[in-house]
Order: structure tokens, then C-alpha cells, then sequence
């Protein structure tokens, strides 16, 4: 039988983040970002991102985008709901989370992620990649044999 699974909203936390117990996350990946598959390290919080699939037009002008690095963005700006426990240390030491996630409306896609907010928001580029591949691989995903 061919089909498909549609998720909701996802509470990702990367791979890299020192509160997971390293031993746990592949089963969470393989669970489709199952939160309740992950064991932290006693006393830590991770960072979560809440990401959602895209929306079929986003995911047609997705296909449209020119290179890998166009695609990323795009996904991350279409899918990140919301960021916590994300900090960043400005250069004379002082520590901050970035601001609450801005959403904007960009018809014919829908909410997506403000341009200036993902450009200040202090996010490296290998964490975007993770978060945008996750929001990809949640996008289409197909219904596994034998599920009904």
C-alpha cells in the first residue's frame, strides 16, 4: 500500500546537544523525532526547536529553489515555530536568548519565519542545516509497509 504520514508540530533537539545522553538519539530519529524516546543527562535541559512539516506550496517553491543552501533556508523559515533554552554570548560576555520567534505572512506559503529574525537570531549554520533537514524528512514521509 502507498501513502503518507503527515506529522504535526515536532519538539527537535540536535544531535550535537550536551543534555541528551548520546546513546538515546538514534532511536529518537528513527521514531520520527519521538521526544519521548530521549534520555538527558540528570540536572540538563536541551534545547528544543518545535518545527512543523511544510505546507504543500512551500514545499512546491522548495523544489524551485535553486541550490542546497536556498533549500535550507527556505525549509527553516517555513517550519521553525519556536526556539527554548537557546543561548547566545554577545562579545563582552553577556548571555541573552534570542527574541520570540517573528512570523510573517508570505502569500502564497503562508506564516513563515521573518528574514531579519533568522539573520539575528544567532543560530550557526551546521544547527540550521540539522533543523532544516529535520523539517525536510517530516515533510514527506512515507506511510512504512504494512502500517494502516
Amino acid at each position: 500500500m502507498l501513502g503518507r504520514k503527515i506529522y504535526g508540530e515536532v519538539r527537535l533537539v540536535l544531535r550535537d546537544d550536551p543534555a541528551v545522553i548520546k546513546e538515546s538519539y538514534a532511536d529518537y530519529a528513527d521514531a520520527g523525532f519521538d521526544f519521548t524516546k530521549l534520555k538527558f543527562v540528570e540536572g540538563q535541559s536541551p534545547t528544543v526547536f518545535t518545527v512543523r512539516p511544510m505546507t504543500y506550496r512551500q514545499k512546491m517553491a522548495f523544489e524551485e529553489k535553486a541550490n542546497i543552501v536556498q533549500k535550507i533556508e527556505f525549509a527553516v523559515r517555513c517550519g521553525l515555530v519556536a526556539v527554548s533554552n537557546f543561548t547566545i554570548e554577545k562579545a563582552d560576555g553577556t548571555r541573552m536568548e534570542p527574541p520570540p520567534i517573528k512570523h510573517i505572512d508570505q502569500p502564497p506559503y503562508g506564516l513563515m519565519v521573518a528574514q531579519e529574525w533568522l539573520e539575528g537570531a544567532g543560530i550557526q549554520t551546521a544547527y540550521l542545516v540539522e533543523i532544516g533537514t529535520a523539517i525536510i524528512s517530516i515533510t514527506e514521509v512515507p506511510l512504512k509497509v504494512g502500517e494502516q
